[in-house]
């Protein structure tokens, strides 16, 4: 199994291992499944600007990981949001740890201050995992979504990446850090070690 950057070609697969959270879970607060196409605009929105990674099991997609802009303003520029999914029946086999890992160290190669994850307060086993990944708890949020007949409340955590000194400049693109011979090494670099942590 190995972790690589993820291609369009594999926004479809994506989006199946996320319907299903979306169809079953309270771990996405969608109510409906956005199309292939749908999900494959939203990847290209970012896929410039920050890391979108998959675990490749002999050529199946078994997971992946994004980032995302925590907020719109630029002065929280320095800060991310990340998103990981896994495939069904293929919890618990240090595939989340992985891209994690990778998405991580990426996002602080890139300059960024911390990260944060927003998890549903029930989905114990998603905020157990992130804390044992050296996220903090960082805000509760009582009853802010309603689903499946239910009021849900959710935890904000987070992960310091980087001190102050990022201040100086904004975290690089990955486009742009990607068009450097060092940037390309740094980045497969961390791929390639996403499973030895």
């Amino acid at each position: 199994m190995k972790i690589r950057r993820a291609t369009e070609a594999d926004y479809p697969f994506m989006r199946d291992i996320y319907a299903a959270y979306v169809n079953n879970t309270t771990a996405s607060f969608e109510y409906d499944s956005p199309t292939k196409k749908q999900f494959t605009a939203r990847m290209k929105a970012l896929e410039l600007d920050f890391p979108i990674l998959v675990a490749d099991d002999d050529n199946k997609i078994v997971g992946y990981v994004y980032a995302d802009k925590l907020f719109t303003r630029e002065a929280y520029r320095w800060n991310a949001e990340i998103s990981i999914y896994i495939a069904q029946g293929r919890t618990g086999q240090g595939i989340g740890r992985a891209l994690e890992t990778a998405e991580a160290a990426i996002l602080k190669a890139l300059g960024f201050k911390r990260i944060y994850a927003l998890i549903t307060t029930e989905n114990e086993r998603s905020i157990a995992f992130h804390r044992a990944r050296g996220y903090r708890d960082a805000a509760y949020f009582d009853a802010q979504g309603y689903k499946f007949n239910r009021t849900l409340s959710v935890n904000w955590l987070k992960k310091e990446l980087n001190g102050d000194e990022v201040y100086i400049k904004a975290p690089t693109r990955l486009a742009v850090f990607l068009a450097t011979e060092d940037g390309r090494t740094r980045f497969q670099d961390i791929l390639d070690n996403a499973f030895n942590e």
